[in-house]
């Protein structure tokens, strides 16, 4: 079993589910969060807490802390009844907290083993699945080739939101050996990390392709 506290500032942040349920299985919505009570609730997202996930090329799920279900989360579609709905693995998800900056626990049975994804062409929102600091640089590409370039806007890359806004961005750099580099500097491979709990944007600008995340040690 394990836990891993994480801060919410008030507005939007990225978070990764990071653990499975208990027995391997995918985590549901309900149980992501220890914490049940402190969430804004209210009959509609509009007014509450959310999580919104962005699947296959677009938004295909809202959540709300709901106050027609006993402030439970429910799914958009259905305010009167807890989800059981789960997150897809690997897969990151926005959280719009209405209410002032918290700290909120992530808990779950730990992910062990690297994790292989398949990746299509444009966003994916991916998540650091492990309990420990993810290197970019570990992120490799097993079946395809990542796109590189001098800059940002022809290469993939990879942006995280922190503290209110992308603040941290990263792409495949032809200056840098096709090498992970930071935005700041394109000559240096970067030794940055995602942090546990976080989640990132991954842009693919070529085909399909699959990545490997290694484990941290």
């Amino acid at each position: 079993m394990g836990y891993q506290k994480i801060t919410l500032t008030q507005g939007y942040n990225m978070v990764s589910p990071m653990f499975n349920a208990i027995g391997g299985d995918v985590k549901a919505i309900k149980d992501i969060f220890e914490e049940k009570t402190g969430w804004v609730s209210d009959e509609a997202e509009t007014d509450a807490d959310y999580i919104k996930i962005w699947y296959n090329g677009g938004y295909a799920y809202t959540y709300f802390v709901s106050s027609d279900a006993d402030d439970a989360w429910a799914n958009g579609e259905d305010a009167f009844t807890e989800t059981e709905d789960t997150i897809p693995e690997n897969v990151g998800f926005w959280l719009y907290n209405r209410g002032a900056q918290k700290t909120v626990t992530l808990a779950g049975e730990v992910p062990v083993g690297d994790v292989t994804l398949t990746l299509n062409p444009g966003y994916t929102m991916l998540a650091n699945p492990f309990a420990a600091p993810l290197p970019v640089k570990s992120i490799v590409a097993i079946s395809g080739a990542f796109v590189s370039d001098e800059a940002e806007t022809d290469a993939d890359y990879i942006k995280i939101w922190r503290n209110g806004g992308y603040n941290a961005t990263y792409f495949v750099s032809s200056d840098a050996d096709d090498a992970w580099a930071n935005g700041e500097d394109a000559f240096t491979e970067t030794d940055d990390t995602i942090a546990p709990g976080e989640a990132f944007w991954f842009y693919r600008r070529g085909s399909t392709m699959t990545i490997k995340i290694p484990c941290p040690n």
